[in-house]
């Protein structure tokens, strides 16, 4: 009985790099498909107000994952990040 073929082992950073890869062009650039989109309260707000007012919405809402910085304000008056985000995930 023989055993099929078992691909090369690859190193976690290969397995990283090939997974999304869509193309990769002789030059070295390369295409990647990403399937998750992270956002977070810093620049966030200033690019989903870009969208509205292009009359824009983003595309596969259900893919974005939002976090906040590593430092999150606690006043009112500085978490308009914060509430930007929580308007997005709010609407429908």
């Amino acid at each position: 009985m023989t055993r099929p073929e078992q691909p090369a082992p690859q190193t976690l950073f290969q397995a990283l790099w090939q997974s999304p890869l869509v193309e990769q062009a002789a030059d070295g650039q390369a295409l990647f498909y990403g399937n998750r989109h992270l956002i977070y309260e810093v620049l966030s707000a200033q690019a989903f107000e870009g969208l509205r007012m292009a009359g824009r919405q983003p595309w596969r809402r259900e893919t974005v994952l939002a976090t906040g910085d590593h430092k999150v304000p606690t006043r009112p008056a500085e978490r308009v990040g914060m509430n930007a985000i929580a308007r997005f995930c709010r609407r429908d």
